[in-house]
């Protein structure tokens, strides 16, 4: 038998089982955006999002450039006099140089999902290695069809847009969706704003901001057409990054997942406050064992049921659960597992469904493990997410 239909027939029997069965939902949690992340070449600022209010969070010359980690407390930077990638923790105040760039990229953006950081220099993307800052170009920047092409400046910012799973630049007067992998660029929109310098994504709203230099301006842009919205006027600056210190995921985190093999437990998260009318949500699983098969399940039904069908871990799910047997996947040496789901069929019984705004829905992984005693299933985290 092989391993998907093995795992279609233990599906089957969750289903059946937890049609039975109601439980009561867990401890919740939840992350919350914060205030966005200046960075200017004499320090570290907070920016109030909705007010353009600015602070002194760490003073620190020569920083360049901005993005966000997987740590809600630490961005990352560049120390623009030596070319070091740098890591800046907002908890501790202080800034920790990690590894000579062998290039000179002068802005970052990171995909939270895949653990990427990319660069630019303006003429070309560049993906950075973490930590010890080795930088590989991953092609020119080029028009790939469309009224424009970007400016003789080249892209000044970069953001990535989890929500819609997208790297974002900017050339002064246009905002561009760049392909990660060949740095071709199809324009989105123009933005009218010539001093826009960075441009940030927030993973918990998916509204985009923009900063400018040197005359230090906030604006919001619209994520289908580019069209700018002056927010305030910014007391520091000139600006040259934008990050953020709030949380990278949205949803809620409930449940309790048991270790696994590697000792960590499992957990899912979500990088899109769930935009209905994106089509997709892009989901991933951390802290897998490496190699083994992971397959998603969704539900509108929270629950808990412990040692589900003799597993080490607790299904935190009811009712009619999807389950998205055609991505069955397996978890990368990282222990990570993607998948892009689809909003408008999602795979439950008898009919798929289409998912609707203001619906929550629950989303959690089983997966396979080597236990103690021999081959075992297990569960990750679950996320809770309501739909927009």
């Amino acid at each position: 038998m092989g391993p998907h239909r093995a795992l279609e027939r233990e599906t089957m029997s969750l289903l059946h089982t937890t049609s039975l069965l109601a439980a009561a939902l867990l401890c919740t949690s939840a992350g919350t955006a914060q205030d966005l992340i200046g960075i200017a070449p004499d320090g570290v600022f907070t920016i109030d999002r909705d007010t353009g209010a600015t602070g002194v969070s760490i003073s620190q010359f020569y920083l360049d450039g901005a993005a966000d980690s997987a740590d809600p407390d630490v961005v990352y930077t560049r120390l623009d006099a030596l070319d070091l990638l740098a890591r800046v923790n907002l908890s501790t105040g202080t800034v920790e140089a990690l590894g000579t760039m062998t290039l000179t990229p002068r802005d970052l953006a990171h995909d939270h999902a895949r653990a990427v950081l990319y660069g630019t220099d303006g003429a070309s993307l560049q993906v950075i290695a973490i930590p010890s800052g080795a930088t590989a170009v991953m092609g020119t920047f080029t028009a790939n069809g469309g009224p424009w092409a970007p400016s003789p400046s080249g892209i000044l910012g970069l953001g990535y847009d989890n929500g819609r799973d997208r790297l974002l630049g900017t050339d002064g007067l246009h905002l561009w969706e760049i392909d990660p992998h060949t740095a071709a660029c199809t324009w989105i929109g123009a933005h009218g704003v010539p001093g826009i310098q960075d441009i940030h994504v927030d993973a918990a709203t998916d509204r985009i901001f923009a900063v400018t230099a040197p005359n230090s301006e906030l604006y919001e842009l619209d994520p289908d057409t580019a069209w700018a919205i002056r927010i305030a006027p910014l007391q520091d600056g000139p600006f040259t990054g934008l990050a953020s210190s709030g949380s990278r995921t949205a949803g809620t985190s409930y449940c309790v997942a048991a270790p696994n093999s590697t000792g960590a437990a499992a957990i899912t998260e979500v990088f899109s406050p769930g935009v209905v009318s994106s089509q997709h949500l892009l989901v991933a699983t951390r802290d897998l064992p490496p190699g083994r098969p992971c397959l998603m399940l969704a539900s509108l039904a929270p629950g808990w049921i412990g040692g589900f069908l003799g597993s080490e871990g607790n299904l935190c799910l009811l009712g009619n659960m999807a389950t998205f047997t055609g991505q069955l996947a397996w978890a990368g040496p990282d222990g990570r597992v993607l998948q892009d789901l689809d909003l408008m069929a999602f795979p439950t019984r008898p009919l798929p469904t289409a998912v609707q705004p203001g619906d929550q829905w629950h989303f959690q992984a089983w997966y396979r493990d080597q236990g103690r005693s021999g081959p075992t299933t297990n569960f990750s985290q679950p996320v809770a997410l309501l739909m927009q």
